[in-house]
């Protein structure tokens, strides 16, 4: 053990994508074997905990300890954050899928367990652990970067609706009818909040932005330490790819290569505000599901990608 934790603490970025991927991976292979309720629910479980959990298990071996004492009970922040998740949770479900049974809100309840984890490890757990992650649970920075990081990824896709629309280009895909605005907003609500803690959110940003991505800027300029992070995050899709749960179209590809560097910029002009990627991420996805999807998409990625890019020089270190 002590042989693995000097590798760990040696190579701490390359420990946490061989243990992010170990996880997600082997909880994936099944899925792409047989899709069974069980494959299925190993699935969620990679998905809901891969890259968070190699953070925590690589941050507590590789992150330097502090003397400060740990400021709540582990099991009481445990606790509260299992009651709150699994209540996003279930009602994720309530309002987006009709006709669940009482068993599926118990699974729900159960996956609940993994953002707890995270989050009650981000507020009380090891040192190392809550360094990494102190913010998470604790927002710094000016309160703009948050309203940037939910509102932008809606005005991109909008302004592109509008360009295609002057331009006589057709939509790429089709939200579907939108309905009464309560009901619209409750769903992009429960969308969101889901988003933000087990998909995309929570458990993947805290790997990618709040451990690997200030490691690299360590060492490289922040263009190539995101196209480093862009070319692992989309590697670690590959097998939900096969699975037909993903599709890594060239759309997507592009697209979130251009989104990576505004996630990149937020991270650094924000002083480290691990939230606003989280934000970020959760926007973009559930803007998806509202806002139609257009060609004009990629030109307006790619030009407030460039602005980014400029502004914060990031050719250099």
């Amino acid at each position: 053990m002590k042989l693995i934790a000097q590798h760990i603490q040696r190579k701490p970025v390359l420990a946490f994508y061989v243990i992010c991927y170990a996880i997600s991976w082997g909880l994936w292979l099944p899925l792409i074997l047989s899709r069974t309720d069980l494959a299925e629910l190993l699935a969620a479980v990679g998905v809901f905990g891969g890259p968070a959990v190699a953070c925590i298990l690589v941050a507590r071996v590789s992150a330097p300890a502090h003397a400060a004492g740990r400021p709540v009970p582990f099991r009481l922040a445990f606790l509260g954050a299992w009651i709150a998740c699994a209540a996003v949770l279930i009602a994720y479900r309530i309002c987006t899928m009709e006709g669940s049974h009482h068993a599926v809100f118990v699974i729900f309840a159960v996956l609940a367990l993994i953002p707890a984890f995270i989050i009650a490890s981000a507020l009380a757990g090891p040192s190392g652990v809550r360094a990494t992650l102190s913010a998470l649970v604790r927002p710094k920075g000016w309160w703009g970067w948050y309203l940037l990081a939910v509102g932008l990824p809606l005005g991109i896709r909008l302004a592109s609706v509008w360009l295609s629309g002057r331009l006589g280009w057709e939509l790429m895909s089709d939200p579907g009818p939108l309905g009464d605005p309560l009901t619209l907003a409750g769903s992009a609500l429960m969308i969101f909040l889901y988003t933000l803690l087990c998909a995309g959110g929570l458990n993947e940003e805290t790997g990618w932005t709040g451990f690997a991505l200030p490691r690299l800027l360590a060492r490289h300029n922040a263009l190539a330490a995101t196209i480093v992070v862009w070319a692992l995050w989309m590697l670690w899709h590959v097998p939900l790819h096969f699975a037909g749960y993903f599709n890594l179209s060239l759309q997507v590809l592009v697209g979130s290569f251009f989104g990576r560097f505004l996630l990149t910029w937020l991270f650094i002009r924000s002083r480290g505000a691990l939230l606003t990627a989280l934000l970020l991420h959760a926007s973009v996805n559930v803007t998806s599901q509202f806002v139609p999807l257009t060609n004009a998409s990629l030109v307006i990625d790619a030009l407030v990608a460039l602005v980014v890019i400029v502004e914060g020089r990031m050719w250099r270190r």
